[in-house]
């Protein structure tokens, strides 16, 4: 059974990045081929749904006796609110579409071109080293590839095209998010409800080797984040350059 574990780059990790590399390359080939209108329609559908599946899936965790205890003392259901990086991308993503807000379609784009990637590539206690089939484990990877899929589906639909100008707004919205998390924090560690609140990831490095490797230099919650935030910026206007070339 130890086959359908799923762990950074083992076999089902592989399977699984190339089988939604292959989805979202179909769905954006199909999209591609609609009139604008529709393809955006559809691509507010999607969203939704995968909102819904995200909102299920979070209310269902503090009841998952399984990831309670492999958290053990680690759990504590103030850690649950949905308020780290990419729970707000999904959210504020259906907002956007909803309102059509560049500002917010922007965040969510240039958001999406790391925080997803930076949870797959680094997943937390509770969705590494156990089974795929786990619908905790299997929705943590589906919705961070999923929010991915869909950033680069805003590109397809013309929903939204980045732009380099776009990107430090992008990037401010993101720290204002990340600042407002930071005091949630403090209030919740300050008041005991729970001493290791890390929404945002701005209060402690939580066992990313990068983050622990700055916070030496920068031993200062949500100040060690903001050279991370820096490189960011850099990779989004990167980002951003090459995918106008073929635009």
């Amino acid at each position: 059974m130890t086959k359908f574990k799923i762990q950074p780059y083992n076999g089902i990790y592989k399977i699984y990045g190339l089988s939604a590399i292959l989805t979202g390359t179909i769905i954006s080939f199909l999209l591609a081929d609609l009139e604008p209108i529709l393809a955006q329609k559809i691509l507010f559908i999607i969203v939704t749904g995968l909102l819904i599946h995200f909102l299920i899936y979070k209310l269902y965790l503090p009841f998952d006796k399984e990831y309670k205890r492999i958290m053990g003392k680690e759990f504590n259901i103030y850690s649950e609110f949905i308020l780290y990086p990419c729970n707000v991308i999904i959210i504020v993503l259906f907002i956007a579409l909803l309102i059509d807000s560049k500002l917010l379609l922007s965040f969510c784009f240039h958001a999406a071109m790391t925080c997803p990637i930076l949870a797959i590539l680094f997943p937390p206690l509770g969705f590494n080293d156990d089974y795929i089939y786990r619908f905790r484990v299997f929705t943590f990877y589906f919705y961070h590839y999923m929010i991915i899929i869909c950033a680069f589906l805003l590109v397809v639909t013309g929903k939204y095209i980045p732009n380099v100008r776009d990107v430090l707004p992008a990037m401010l919205v993101y720290a204002v998010f990340s600042f407002i998390c930071y005091l949630l924090n403090v209030v919740l560690i300050k008041t005991g409800l729970n001493p290791k609140s890390n929404y945002f990831y701005n209060y402690f490095p939580d066992g990313n080797f990068v983050m622990e490797a700055i916070y030496k230099y920068i031993p200062h919650p949500f100040l060690f984040t903001l050279p991370p935030m820096f490189i960011c910026y850099l990779f989004n206007v990167l980002v951003t350059l090459i995918i106008n070339l073929f635009i």
